[in-house]
């Protein structure tokens, strides 16, 4: 018998030996270990293997485990944003028409307008609302301000609704507005920009305008 079989492995008239099943294979006469890439459908820790489904030891298909951040739950062997972590929505900035709709000024008076900003949130039959203050005469407003404060990430990921009006003390003048998900990528703490398209046909109608937004973890 040749003792190359992993039911019968030796070498040199030994008596042949049986490699443990799945974890050893028999090379040159001899049971050696099989990689734990090789035979693993969870995730690597070292060379043991692991179901590869836990926020410490995530991964699957034989790859290195990796540890989940403090906001993150490991679903189907991936590091994902927790459905029940929690955010806030910084306001960073916006970018609006210098005319309305009608092609006029914002301001009888002529003028650039104040923008102001609202955004809203749903976590089921829980609602969230928030404006920010207004800044007056520019088209392109800066804030550094939270207005949405300790949402849940299935709250956000739903979507994040954003609109932009020009204060005005007689009423405020609508500029546009639109519904959008950020994405996980968003979640890392950089900008993002949620912009909503321009339509005059629209009722009312939307003149085109940009929010550019942050999440912080809460």
């Amino acid at each position: 018998m040749p003792g190359t079989a992993n039911a019968a492995c030796g070498a040199g008239g030994a008596a042949c030996g049986a490699c443990a099943s799945g974890d050893q294979r028999c090379e040159a006469g001899a049971c050696v270990a099989v990689p734990c890439a090789e035979r693993c459908d969870g995730c690597c820790s070292g060379e043991v293997c692991v179901g590869g489904d836990s926020a410490a030891a995530c991964g699957t298909g034989g790859a290195e485990c990796e540890g989940c951040g403090a906001n993150e739950e490991c679903r189907t062997g991936a590091c994902h944003v927790s459905a029940t972590s929690r955010w806030d929505v910084m306001l960073v900035s916006a970018t609006v028409p210098e005319d309305n709709a009608g092609g006029s000024s914002w301001d009888a008076l002529g003028g650039l307008p104040d923008p102001k900003v609202t955004l809203r949130a749903n976590d089921g039959p829980t609602s969230f609302q928030e404006s920010s203050e207004s800044q007056s005469d520019t088209l392109t407003p800066s804030w550094s301000a939270v207005l949405l404060e300790n949402i849940t990430w299935r709250a956000l990921s739903m979507t994040i609704g954003v609109e932009v009006s020009d204060a005005d003390p007689l009423g405020d003048d609508f500029m546009g507005s639109c519904w959008e998900a950020p994405t996980e990528g968003n979640a890392d703490g950089g900008s993002f920009t949620i912009r909503c398209a321009r339509d005059t046909g629209a009722t009312p109608p939307q003149t085109g305008v940009s929010v550019t937004l942050r999440l912080r973890a809460h």
